[in-house]
């Protein structure tokens, strides 16, 4: 009967280390995979955190962005129109007030003292008005859209071009100044209305969803 009892006290004794090695080894397991899953929410919450950053901060540069481009869309569009009306002055002076007739070539040198000084200081300031726009342009283009951007470079090619040819030689070239000071006009109507469609609602949602 000893040996019986042996027998049982030893598989008891087993069976017991062996749920204590189960209990520990399963201990061991729940604490590996607990510690696994604190790490993976810590670095699920960094990780959120920094998306919620990074959305943040997208939003602010966007609208900080669309802040700063419906300042100076409407201010270079006014630069731009400015000029436009000062060309329209200096022409009137030259063709209307001298009575000088279409499609036809003027001597300068003819001009009075005064005519002289009077298209001189015209355009003078279309020169310095000119400067002030180009400058304008030039500081804040970043925040023009690349077709804006080509539209006001060409705007100011032409203008050089049509400065140039004004009073080239003393000599007042009517079809040339009338076609490139037309040109020039044609192209500000356009721009006007790629300036319109960028700062419509529309276009502002269509780049909402591209963000």
């Amino acid at each position: 009967m000893e040996w019986i009892y042996k027998y049982f006290s030893l598989t008891a004794v087993i069976a017991g280390l062996g749920f204590l090695i189960k209990y520990l080894i399963q201990r061991k397991i729940d604490s590996y995979f607990n510690t696994k899953l604190e790490d993976h929410k810590q670095e699920l919450t960094v990780m959120s955190e920094k998306v919620k950053y990074d959305i943040s901060k997208k939003l602010f540069d966007f609208e900080a962005y669309a802040t700063k481009k419906h300042i100076v869309y409407p201010e270079l569009y006014q630069h731009v129109f400015s000029i436009s009306i000062e060309i329209t002055e200096l022409l009137a002076v030259a063709e209307v007030r001298y009575s000088w007739e279409p499609d036809t070539i003027h001597d300068l040198t003819k001009l009075s003292k005064e005519q002289e000084t009077e298209l001189w200081d015209k355009l003078t300031d279309l020169l310095i008005n000119c400067r002030k726009s180009l400058m304008y342009f030039e500081e804040n283009e970043l925040f023009l859209s690349q077709e804006i951007s080509d539209q006001v470079r060409e705007i100011f090619v032409d203008l050089n071009t049509l400065l140039t040819n004004l009073f080239e030689d003393h000599v007042y070239d009517k079809p040339t100044v009338s076609k490139e000071s037309r040109l020039i006009q044609n192209k500000i109507i356009r721009l006007k209305k790629e300036f319109h469609k960028e700062l419509s609602y529309s276009h502002y949602e269509e780049n909402e969803v591209k963000v």
